[in-house]
Parts: structure tokens; sequence; C-alpha cells
């Protein structure tokens, strides 16, 4: 009887470890005026806490930008959105995304998927961009 109790406790653990997380789909990048808005939605979440979202000039240099709460237990589908209006000051125009997803128990994982996008950005956004980033 131990024995199967213990074998039921590691089944569930387990199953508890990898349901962890969230189920990305739909992730995509609109360029826009000066900003990019990225837009993704769940299919389901277990102990999510946040996204992290993550921008390069390159498909292996990523730096944070910013997070997006999860809902946190879901069976539905949930749909976020991230904008990023710093584009202009960046001197690249196209830009990489991705997600990494953070869970309560602060373990993490990394939404595979890359998305790229050239934004639109004004004349006068990415000369001041680019002068603020000389003096940091």
């Amino acid at each position: 009887m131990k024995k199967a109790i213990h074998l039921f406790l590691i089944l569930f653990l387990s199953y508890s470890l990898l349901m962890a997380g969230a189920v990305i789909v739909d992730f995509k990048a609109e360029p826009g005026k000066n900003k990019v808005v990225l837009k993704w939605s769940t299919l389901s979440e277990s102990n999510c806490k946040e996204f992290e979202i993550q921008r390069g000039l390159d498909k292996t240099n990523f730096q944070k930008i910013g997070a997006v709460d999860a809902q946190g237990n879901s069976a539905d589908k949930k749909e976020y959105t991230y904008e990023d209006k710093t584009v202009f000051k960046a001197t690249s125009n196209t830009f990489y995304y991705r997600i990494k997803i953070i869970n309560k128990d602060a373990s993490e994982s990394m939404f595979d998927e890359v998305v790229v996008v050239t934004p639109s950005v004004s004349g006068v956004q990415h000369t001041w961009g680019s002068i603020k980033a000389l003096f940091r």
C-alpha cells in the first residue's frame, strides 16, 4: 500500500511539474509608427506568474524590456498585448522578440518562437533616441 501511495505522489508531482507554465500560441509582432505591438495567446496556464518580454538586435543576444502579468491558472484561451514604445532609442531598424515564461515557483521556460519586425521610426524620434543613447 505504501508503494502505491509513493508511486501516486511521484506521478502527481511529475505531472504538476510538466504542466507548470503556459502553452503559448499565435505569437506575432506588428510594426507601428515609433512602436512595435506584440500579441500572443495562451491555450492554458498553470501556476504561471508572468511573461518576460525580451528584445534583441539579432537572433542570439536578447535583453529584458518588460513583463506582462499572467492569469496564473486557466484552461481557457487568454489574449495578451505588449507595446514596445522604445524602438526609436535603438540604433537598429530590425528587432527580434521572444517570450520567457516565469512561473510562481521561480522556474522558467523560453517560448521557442522568435518574431522579427521592422517598425517605421520617424527621423526626429530616431535622432533624439540616438543622442540620448550617447549620454547613458
